[in-house]
């Protein structure tokens, strides 16, 4: 067996190797064609780096997930239905005390190591003792190992979306690697990286955001179809001219101007909703804003069609404000554009109003700011325009993101443009609307809310616990403590045999790659 250390002592020439191909638009790919055997499949990414694959190194936002899930291995995984499939586990059964996993025979470390059982129970404990921030293990009970490829999880009361939040996405690690030092966190390069999953981590470069990865021939699922993938930093100009090329296979976002032009030149196009909604947050603590009355009036101020036309050329969708979906059916839109709805309700809330002048509360103008990160700015501009427009004097305040974030943290802010994702397990609607993150609503004052959001977590039944999801997005969308706006969608080049997956990647991540697409 090659030695892994050398994966990472090797020269910068195999990083500039991937950049000169490029440049010079060699053929390392072909744009329209699945990916082959024998291929090196060139993947173009805006950013590039997204951290080492590895649990504790990679970035937390999504595609450091998708990336890291090349090189380790969760229990199960979803395919393109959005179906829960094997991966280190080959079977398992669920009930409500637990679950229990049967891992394959054959799944084995990069370094060859077999996978067992006994690596799983101390991934739990490790995560439980190092946690992530998104991965919450405090509602199992004990995890222990039945034999060596047999686990047995035993929950403290029953728990619906342990599949979909747990087995589906805990990156399970090697007791021999990750157990050989004090604290996970400093376990470096190559050790970190050595997953069971299809693909080994080959070379990362930080500074020219390339990440390259080679195929896990003895992948316990079958030999992957392509033998390296280069993830690579290129700004959109670039990586369209490289699929024009045919030296970009995959394009992870193309721009709205280039995608009827690639789709019409005959380039595979997923055109997907990101499920990753912009709302209009409140501070219902500030003394104007606690009143739902006034919440739910500016809602009426707002034109989303506008929004979706103006800011994002039609590529959006508007959300509905109930929660999890994008609105269905517009006549069943709690909160159509419709400024004397939102003055009569503003009215009804003691508020008063000369012709062409502000809105008056206890005799004084009233004056807000919608804080909103730079990113948004066209977004935030036209949003405090609709309300100004409607007699709201609205200051927009447009902070960098670490500010931006902080600003919610302290709840230091009126109004503020947020955005986080809810594909899925449904129970990310609990944790956006109970949750402590900056951009969660921390919202408790009904309690009827916070008992069917709460209650649906531990409901096993699915009908039931649908029901409950829809009694909370109702009162959610009465009392507004956000108002959802509208999701934006994005254009992807992709060949066969990718595809979106529904609910998105792993915890809900909105991306054309699934690792299944490169396994046979």
């Amino acid at each position: 067996m090659r030695p892994l250390l050398s994966c990472f002592t090797l020269s910068a020439r195999l990083v500039v190797g991937v950049f000169m191909s490029l440049l010079a638009g060699a053929s390392v790919g072909v744009a329209d064609d699945a990916p082959t055997r024998g291929t090196r499949f060139v993947i173009a990414d805006e950013v590039g780096d997204w951290g080492i694959p590895s649990p504790y190194l990679h970035d937390r936002r999504g595609p450091g997930f998708i990336l890291t899930s090349l090189v380790f291995d969760t229990l199960i995984w979803k395919d393109a239905t959005g179906a829960f499939v094997p991966s280190l586990a080959e079977t398992w059964t669920v009930d409500d005390t637990g679950a229990t996993f049967t891992l394959h025979p054959k799944a084995r470390w990069h370094d060859g190591v077999p996978v067992t059982a006994d690596d799983v129970v101390f991934t739990v404990g490790m995560f439980r003792e190092f946690p992530l921030a998104s991965l919450d293990l405090s509602r199992i009970q004990s995890v222990r190992a039945l034999d060596d490829h047999t686990v047995r999880f035993e929950m403290t009361q029953p728990f619906a979306p342990f599949l979909a939040t747990i087995a589906g996405v805990m990156p399970i690690v090697g007791r021999h690697l990750h157990g050989a030092v004090e604290t996970p966190m400093t376990l470096g390069l190559p050790q970190a990286a050595i997953g069971s999953g299809p693909f080994r981590l080959e070379h990362y470069d930080r500074v020219q955001g390339a990440t390259l990865f080679r195929a896990n021939h003895a992948y316990h699922r079958g030999r992957p179809t392509v033998e390296e993938i280069a993830f690579v930093r290129m700004t959109p100009p670039v990586a369209v001219a490289g699929v024009r090329k045919g030296t970009v296979d995959l394009a992870t976002s193309v721009p709205v101007r280039d995608a009827e032009s690639l789709a019409a030149a005959g380039v595979r196009l997923l055109v997907h909703d990101t499920g990753h909604p912009v709302r209009l947050k409140y501070n219902t603590r500030h003394p104007v804003l606690a009143d739902g009355r006034v919440r739910r009036a500016f809602a009426h101020f707002i034109d989303r069609k506008r929004v979706i036309e103006t800011v994002y050329l039609g590529w959006a969708v508007p959300w509905d404000p109930r929660g999890l979906a994008p609105l269905a059916d517009p006549a069943r839109d709690p909160y159509p554009f419709d400024p004397g709805a939102g003055q009569r309700l503003l009215e009804q809330a003691g508020w008063s109003r000369t012709p062409d002048g502000p809105w008056i509360r206890e005799n004084e103008a009233v004056r807000l700011d919608l804080l909103a990160p730079r990113a948004q700015e066209s977004l935030a501009r036209l949003i405090g325009q609709q309300l100004g427009a409607q007699g709201l004097g609205v200051a927009v305040r447009l902070l960098d993101r670490g500010a931006f974030d902080e600003a919610l943290r302290q709840g230091a802010y009126d109004l503020a443009l947020t955005s986080h994702g809810l594909l899925g397990d449904p129970d990310v609607f609990r944790q956006g609307v109970l949750g402590t993150r900056p951009d969660s609503d921390r919202y408790t004052a009904n309690p009827d809310l916070v008992a069917a959001l709460e209650a649906q977590v531990t409901q096993t039944d699915p009908a039931r616990r649908q029901a409950l999801l829809a009694r909370a997005g109702e009162l959610y969308a009465r009392d507004l403590p956000s108002y959802v706006l509208v999701s934006p969608r994005r254009a992807a080049v992709a060949p066969e045999p990718f595809f979106f997956t529904p609910g998105g990647v792993g915890p809900g991540v909105p991306s054309v790659l699934n690792k299944l697409a490169f396994l046979p």
